[in-house]
């Protein structure tokens, strides 16, 4: 199942990146080795996006879904591109 951290998504951090702040003061806290991690919002019940760094003073940074989705459909695109069949 994984742990459960608390937070709250802050600004836009620039190409898609969302700064998201641990707002509790005792527990565990998004740190180096949780990359790649999902990051739920309860409040739209889905995830936001997925973790790609830690910061000091228990800030990190998020990618959001849509970043995810876009880079992965231009990788798709990109490998169509040029795949080419032996026959």
């Amino acid at each position: 199942m994984g742990l459960g951290l608390g937070g709250e998504l802050r600004a836009g951090i620039g190409n898609g990146w969302v700064q998201l702040e641990d707002v509790q003061q005792q527990g565990y806290a998004l740190e180096p080795g949780f990359s790649g991690a999902p990051i739920w919002d309860a409040q739209l019940q889905g995830v936001a996006g997925m973790a790609v760094a830690a910061q000091i003073n228990r800030r990190s940074t998020l990618a959001t879904t849509s970043v995810l989705f876009w880079t992965y459909s231009k990788r798709r695109s990109d490998k169509k591109v040029g795949k080419v069949r032996n026959r």
